[in-house]
């Protein structure tokens, strides 16, 4: 995870199109692993109960 608050300079335009798609309930197969994982990993999204939800920062950087 980040010190600092994340925008979409943070993010490549393909990652960010998954999270933004993960933000509208896409299920998160058509999402790419390396995907999941860096997102994760950045504190945008987070597994809970077998599926992937994104967390309130998250959900802050996909509207952009």
């Amino acid at each position: 995870m980040t010190d600092h608050m994340l925008s979409i300079s943070d993010l490549t335009a393909a990652e960010f199109l998954s999270l933004r798609l993960l933000a509208r309930g896409i299920p998160d197969l058509k999402i790419p692993r390396t995907h999941r994982a860096r997102l994760a990993d950045l504190g945008l999204i987070r597994f809970q109960a077998g599926k992937l939800l994104v967390t309130p920062n998250g959900r802050m950087v996909a509207r952009g």
